[in-house]
């Protein structure tokens, strides 16, 4: 089980920071298109 858990954690490590900067990229895409859409930025 040790294994298991070591190799799961590893893969946390890796995908949680890819996956956070990915839905803060999504954030700030929909932000600006949002934004851009009703003129408030040119």
């Amino acid at each position: 089980m040790g294994e298991v858990k070591k190799y799961f954690w590893d893969m946390n490590m890796v995908i949680w920071p890819i996956f956070t900067a990915l839905v803060l990229i999504g954030v700030i895409v929909l932000a600006v298109w949002y934004l851009s859409s009703y003129g408030l930025i040119h």
